[in-house]
């Protein structure tokens, strides 16, 4: 298996976490940037989905490889 599959296998792995932390109500406390509260629950969300789709972007797209990207991009986004 090539080092592009490999990450594509991470990024699927990666999507029910992203669907958990995003969707379970769980108080991990809040940060205040410019006078606005966001939970941590989303912004630790929101770099689990950075990091999947940075791999996309600057490694599978790197190689010349027949790879899952495809599969693993349709179900990060639906």
């Amino acid at each position: 298996m090539n080092l592009p599959n490999r990450l594509t296998i991470i990024r699927i792995i990666l999507i029910p976490v992203f669907l958990i932390i995003l969707a379970v109500p769980m108080d991990w406390g809040t940060v205040t940037w410019l006078q606005t509260s966001i939970p941590v629950t989303q912004i630790v969300a929101a770099l689990v989905f950075a990091v999947a789709s940075i791999t996309d972007f600057w490694m599978v797209k790197s190689h010349d490889a027949i790879t899952l990207s495809p599969t693993s991009a349709n179900l990060l986004i639906r």
